[in-house]
């Protein structure tokens, strides 16, 4: 919502009153309106009083460079910049620009103490040499709402759109695109906590420094609903790189990011307490070192909801995902075509407690634990299934390194390098199927199944077919939602209820009949893309549950 005038303020119209927009200011008092008729004007503006400046209708553009030392309103006005010098000096308390562009600017704004809001608005092409091509704030908070920030550029300073040290920033169903930092943050560079939501990142990224499109330093983060492609970055991140703060994030996608000598290809996130990822999907993402998607290191991480594809590392463990923390939880994962040189293929996690249900991790490569590497003190996995995975080395599909491991209610086959599975600490074990693999499993129960669990169709979905020897052939101390003896594999077992199917389909029950999903079509969404539309069950015994959201909206 654009603001009013007060009854009171006076309208100085250029040039029909005043022949400069200069001249208008030098006569207006607080509040009063500068209205500005179609026009090309070149004039460096120093603005000292509480004013609205706004164009009447008709194009307007200013050149020069602009002091402004008070509070300021801006409205349907284009600034052009001379690419060597920054557009606006801002001291004022607030700074209001809405259906405005900022362009070719050698720095679009440089404030300090700021408030800052950004609406309807563009900032592109502004470059600068060591500071910000873009908003460069410090000790104030900046709100981009419906806005885009387009090829801003720094060569020797940090970040190419937005740098805010010591404020706060919000970014609302705005783009962001080839912009280019130096330092870190190809797009943005937070000193604070920062929410952003409904957001396109695209093609930007860093010379050196870590998160291509993101840098947050100190803060916490909210990332809901928006969407990174093809960005990179020359440390860790190659999209999004947290430190120090916790980190959600939502129903986001990251697609061709990578880091050239960092970890984390789309994601980096450190030294926080919380990371919660909830709903994303990663794919064709590549690092140097571990987690060729999401690299995470702090205190407690909960992951579900979450597909990651085609994510490699060159050194390191975790050719999709990468983990260490005291406590980690893992839930409705699907992860495939992971690929790294050390452990994990797809996933490796180092951590106090780990607990890994109703996932899936296939065609994954690594020399130890081709497709999940799981070290630290105790890991718990239920309800998973491991298919195709291979190492080169030992354990194609699993390698329990925990000192103390459950492994109940899994699926594991199809491996043809190695053993399926290996384990260096104590196990307990059962109810689990094992078949298709090179080698007999050492870990054989009287409990399993040791004939193929016959899913509905291997390409395209996992659910078990009607009669399926896994059909409550898990351990009787765990139940389906509906109440009977859980199934193996990762549809069964507390954890088993999916998003839009009913009990007519093999969601834990006895039926088998995968045909119809509740959800109005065919059932054909219930495969490989429809793996991770689910919802928690509250009653499950081994499941935590999310972690509470680490932001609510206000207002």
């Amino acid at each position: 919502m654009l603001w009013t005038t007060t009854a009171l303020a006076a309208t100085l119209q250029v040039p029909q009153d005043y022949p400069t927009i200069q001249a208008a200011i030098d006569a207006a008092e607080v509040g009063d309106f500068v209205e500005v008729y179609e026009g090309n004007y070149t004039e460096d503006l120093d603005i000292d009083i509480d004013i609205e400046i706004g164009a009447d209708g008709g194009q307007v553009e200013v050149v020069g460079t602009h002091v402004v030392t008070d509070d300021l309103r801006i409205s349907g006005v284009d600034f052009t910049g001379n690419g060597h010098d920054p557009c606006f000096r801002v001291t004022g308390e607030t700074l209001y620009i809405a259906m405005s562009q900022i362009v070719g600017c050698g720095g679009a704004i440089i404030a300090t103490g700021t408030d800052i809001t950004v609406q309807g608005s563009a900032l592109t092409s502004n470059s600068s040499y060591g500071g910000v091509g873009g908003v460069d704030l410090v000790g104030g908070d900046l709100y981009v709402f419906d806005s885009s920030l387009t090829g801003n550029t720094t060569t020797y300073g940090n970040t190419g759109a937005i740098e805010v040290e010591g404020g706060d920033v919000e970014l609302e169903s705005s783009s962001l695109s080839n912009n280019h930092g130096y330092g870190g943050g190809g797009a943005l560079g937070v000193v604070g906590d920062l929410i952003v939501t409904d957001t396109s990142f695209s093609g930007d990224g860093t010379t050196y420094g870590s998160g291509g499109a993101i840098l947050v330093t100190g803060g916490d983060v909210l990332i809901e609903g928006s969407s990174f492609s093809s960005t990179s970055a020359y440390g860790g991140g190659g999209a999004v790189a947290v430190r120090g703060g916790d980190l959600e994030v939502v129903s986001t996608t990251f697609e061709d990011t990578q880091t050239t000598y960092g970890v984390g290809g789309a994601l980096e996130w450190s030294d926080g307490d919380f990371l919660v990822l909830d709903g994303v999907v990663a794919s064709n993402g590549s690092a140097y070192g571990g987690g060729g998607l999401i690299f995470g290191s702090g205190t407690s991480i909960t992951v579900s909801k979450t597909q990651l594809s085609s994510g490699s590392t060159t050194y390191g463990n975790g050719g999709a995902l990468h983990l260490t923390g005291t406590s980690v939880e893992l839930h409705r994962l699907w992860i495939e075509d992971g690929a790294c040189r050390d452990g994990g293929g797809g996933l490796y996690v180092d951590a106090d407690s780990t607990e890994m249900t109703n996932s899936v991790v296939l065609d994954s490569t690594a020399l130890l634990g081709g497709g999940v590497y799981l070290a630290g003190d105790v890991a718990e996995v239920y309800n998973n299934d491991f298919l195709a995975n291979a190492a080169s080395s030992a354990a194609d599909n699993v390698f329990l390194a925990a000192g103390s491991a459950e492994f109940v209610n899994n699926i594991v086959a199809g491996s043809e390098s190695t053993s399926p599975m290996t384990a260096n600490g104590s196990v307990e074990y059962g109810h689990n199927a094992w078949f298709d693999n090179l080698e007999d499993t050492d870990f054989a129960a009287d409990t399993d199944v040791n004939e193929d669990c016959d899913f509905v169709q291997y390409s395209s979905d996992l659910h078990l077919s009607e009669g399926s020897p896994c059909i409550d052939a898990g351990t009787p101390e765990l139940s389906d939602p509906d109440g009977s003896v859980s199934d193996i594999g990762a549809f069964g077992g507390p954890g088993a209820e999916w998003e839009g199917e009913t009990d007519t389909g093999d969601t834990g029950g006895d039926t088998g009949d995968t045909s119809d999903t509740g959800d109005g079509d065919d059932g054909d969404d219930v495969g490989v893309r429809a793996f991770c539309g689910c919802r928690s069950n509250n009653s499950a015994i081994l499941i935590l549950g999310l972690l509470p959201l680490l932001f609510r909206r206000q207002g």
